[in-house]
Formats: C-alpha cells, structure tokens, sequence
C-alpha cells in the first residue's frame, strides 16, 4: 500500500454541471482541502466530474453524499468501483453512505429541540426506490430515534419513489408538521418534489433545511474517511482445498473493488460438514464471513435464520452440468456398462433417465476438486458443476456441456454468509449482492420447499430485470415430473410451475412431465 496521502473523492448522485447542488459538493470539498491529508474532490452520477474521471489510480477514499445504503450506494456506486479496478486502479475505501452516520441524526434532534415549538408530528422524507429495499433503512432509523426523542409525537416516514408517498403520510398526520427532508438536498427533490407533495396534501409544515446544511457535515465527512481508512479488514473463512479457496478469492476480489478488505482464514482440516463448521466458527468470532457454494446449503439454511444471514449473493456462474470423461468421450458415446461418478442424486436420477446401463455412483466428496484422479482409479466419467470447474481454470477438462440435466437450485452461485447481528459486516457485504440473481434463486428454492416429501427437485430461473423464466423437475426412484413458465411476473411463474408439478405428481399417470 502506499505511504503517500489518500485522495479522499466524495461521490454525490448530482443535478447536472452548475446546478446547486453540484456546485455545493464542489464547495465542500474545497473546504475540506487542508484539514484532509491528500487531495479532495468531489465527482457525479450525473455532472462533471464523472465518477471515472475523477478516480486516481491510488488508495483513494470514496465518502458517498448520499442519505441511504440504497441502490446508488449499494449498487451504481460499488459497480463503477469494481470497473475502475479491472482497468488497473488500486484498491479504493468505501466509506457507508454519509446518512447512516449518528452526528447526523443527533444533528436532525438538536434542530427539532432548538426550533422551541412541540414536537407533535414529524414526517422524515426520503428518496426510496423500488429498485432495492434497503433504501428506507437510515430514514427509518432517523424517525425512531425522532420517536424515541419524543415518544408521544406521531412520527412518519413519506418517500419520493416507493410506498407510502410522501404526499399520503403528509396527509394522514395534523399540524403542525416538522417535515425533515432526509437527502442530500439542493436539487430538485428538495427544491422541488417536497414542496409540490406539500402542497397537494394542503399541509403547513416547518421544514429543516437538508443534509447539505448540516452544521457538522464538514467534520462528519472527515469522521466517515478516517474510520474508513483505518477499518479492520473482515476475515473470510475458507478450507484450504483448490476450488475453496479459489471461491473465496472470487469474492475477496469482488468485496475489495467496493471498498472492504478482507483476509483468508483457511483451515487445513476435512470436517463431516464444512458448512456447519464454517458456520460454527462465525458463531465464535473467529471469523467474520463464510463463503458457500449455495448449492451445497439445505432449503433452511438459505433463508434469514436466527444466528446468520446470507448478506450477499454474487452474480451467478455457468449454472448447468458438464461432463469430464476419458479421451473427451461423450455421454451418448459412453461404453455400455461405464462407470460414471455424480456427487447428488439429483443427478443421478436424471442421467438414468438417458443411459439406463450405466453404473452411476454418488459420492459425497467435491467431484470438481477430485475428477482428474477419479478417472485415474477406472471411473469412465464424472457430471460436474461447469462452474467449479472454471473457477478452477480446467475448462480444458470439459468433454460435452449437458444442457438436459436441469441444475440444482442455486447452482453457480457463491453466497457469503455473517452473523445477522454484525450489521458492520452485513452492510459492507451487502454492497456486493447481485439482486437479479437472488431474485431467481428465491423462485427456485419456492420450488424446492413445496415438493413432495421424499422428492428430490432441480430448478433454474432466470431473471430478466424481474421478469422471471423458471424450469423444474421432481423427482424420485419412480416418477420425474417437469414444468416451465415464462418470461412473466415471478410469482405467477412460480405458481404456474408447482402447480403443475404438483398436478403431474399426483396424477397416476405422471411418469414424465409435460410442458405448458
């Protein structure tokens, strides 16, 4: 790393070149020159600098102006992160979003004290988005500390671009109005969209100025990028086996290009279960995040659960199957007899389906890190997931891609795990998470937790920017069902597909699955 003073960049969403509240950010960070070590400056979404423009290619400290860990924080901001860092700059510093800071909070309270009127109703009034749910998580929290303040007002919280809109609450709460515009402010949304939702609801209010005119912003700012510069790096835990650490390494690069440093934790032991172990050592401390291949965790396992949560889903891999066999021969040319190796019985079921004289084998351990050495000991072939073998880099290995075998729900998809109380780990790890891809695997785990008991399931869903495609099949040693639906609303197409399911289950008949 190097010893020379951190460019510190504040990252502002924007209005346009001159507008108010561009040439504000330009101001602050003026200001700031001096009482930072290195140079200031700020860049925009939308205006000049461009985010690109203005990123060194150093240990720059990016500080975003921003009033949420909403989708510009979580998403466009870490994205062009990432991008900077596949073009050659070096590891940047990504401070949380400036409105999840507590001065800021305190600072809204001391207005409301100072403003010497009863604080009977306060509306807060965000930005939100539909686009990510978190948006609306610091504007919650500003009105319960409000709340907490003042136990006895009716405290709201009203939004520019999700429910409940602004102009609604403003209406259902009685005058007088504290109405605190909880943005960045000097743009239109404050100039403009609070004024006009103010006025349609016929509402009186005294409104505080926005976040820009914070009497602390200055220091809060310089508070936000020193805590940032000196943040302990989060350990990941690993096994120190080739495709776990080379998954880990996947995600360590991905947390480092927005801003979280993090280092490897690799045990040398094979436990019975490597996820419980893992998980085991989240519970002790003695790591901070635990990296799995979410194919490998059971139904239970994939939702928010008392001790864990998965923070972030990263954007899927190659999500199907491939074939690794002697002399690259295929499934159809596989000698009659041949011994093939698979590590589920998902697999198993539905490559009987296709080659009944086959001696299919499952065996528990990582057929990825073991297929070389399968076919050394008189295996004919092993089915497995093309995504290990990739991040392995033994693409050369493939013999035949096998698009007929509908993946495991989930498959080619790397999930990080933290203690759901560590909201410092899940909040930086969430800046990561890939929303179309955990959009699909929540359709194909729906589908897994309304088989039949005793059926196994293999699903794939594809989210085309919520628009949802999903094919599945149940099966067991008798019966393999399979359905499809889509492109279409997500839960229609989850419905449609185990209602079908469960119709050619049940039916006498179903032996084989139909189309729709």
């Amino acid at each position: 790393m190097s010893t020379s003073p951190r460019p510190l960049l504040l990252a502002v969403h924007g209005a346009g070149d001159r507008s108010t509240a561009n040439l504000r950010a330009v101001s602050l960070a003026q200001s700031l020159r001096g009482r930072w070590p290195g140079p200031v400056d700020a860049a925009f979404q939308k205006g000049n600098p461009s985010f690109s423009d203005a990123l060194v290619t150093a240990d720059t400290v990016v500080v975003p102006l921003l009033a949420a860990e909403g989708y510009y924080a979580r998403r466009r901001l870490p994205d062009a992160l990432i991008r900077e860092r596949e073009q050659g700059a070096r590891s940047p510093v990504l401070a949380p979003a400036l409105g999840t800071r507590t001065e800021l909070v305190d600072t809204v309270i001391e207005q409301l004290v100072a403003a010497e009127q009863p604080v009977q109703s306060v509306v807060v009034a965000a930005h939100g988005t539909r686009r990510d749910g978190a948006s609306g998580r610091s504007a919650e929290a500003l009105a319960a500390s409000i709340a907490q303040r003042w136990p006895k007002a009716l405290v709201r919280v009203g939004y520019l671009d999700q429910e409940p809109a602004l102009e609604h609450v403003l209406r259902s709460v009685g005058e007088p109005v504290f109405l605190v515009p909880w943005m960045w402010g000097a743009a239109d949304h404050a100039e403009k969209d609070v004024p006009e939702a103010l006025a349609k609801a016929e509402v009186e209010a005294l409104v505080l100025p926005p976040l820009v005119e914070a009497p602390a912003l200055e220091r809060v700012v310089l508070a936000a990028a020193r805590e940032a510069v000196e943040r302990t790096p989060l350990r990941l835990g690993t096994f120190a086996e080739e495709l776990e650490l080379a998954q880990s390494r996947i995600v360590q690069e991905r947390l480092a290009g927005v801003g979280c440093p993090t280092i490897l934790e690799a045990r040398s032991d094979d436990p019975s279960s490597r996820t419980e172990s893992l998980e085991a050592m989240l519970l002790t401390g003695e790591i901070d995040l635990a990296v799995h291949r979410l194919e490998d965790l059971p139904a239970d396992r994939t939702r928010d659960r008392g001790d864990f949560v998965l923070a972030a889903l990263l954007p899927r891999g190659a999500a199907g199957d491939v074939l690794v066999s002697r002399r690259g021969t295929s499934l159809e040319d596989l000698p009659l007899g041949a011994r093939l190796v698979v590590s589920t019985a998902s697999r198993q079921l539905q490559l009987q389906r296709q080659r009944r004289d086959l001696e299919i084998e499952i065996r528990s351990v990582a057929v990825a890190e073991r297929a070389s050495a399968l076919l050394a000991t008189g295996v004919d072939a092993a089915v497995v997931s093309e995504a290990d073998l990739l991040r392995r880099g033994l693409e050369h290995v493939v013999a035949q891609r096998l698009p007929s075998l509908v993946p495991a729900p989930g498959q080619g998809v790397l999930a990080v795990q933290v203690r759901s109380d560590d909201d410092f780990a899940r909040r930086l790890v969430g800046r990561v998470d890939h929303p179309s891809t955990r959009r699909a695997v929540e359709a194909e785990l729906d589908v897994v937790r309304q088989a039949p008991d005793g059926a196994l399931c293999a699903a794939h869903a594809v989210d085309f920017d919520g628009a949802l495609r999903l094919e599945a099949r149940w099966l067991d040693g008798e019966r393999v069902v399979e359905a499809w639906s889509g492109p279409a609303n997500a839960r229609r197409v989850i419905d449609e597909v185990c209602s079908k399911l469960l119709g050619f289950w049940t039916s006498a008949e179903a032996t084989a699955g139909g189309q729709p």
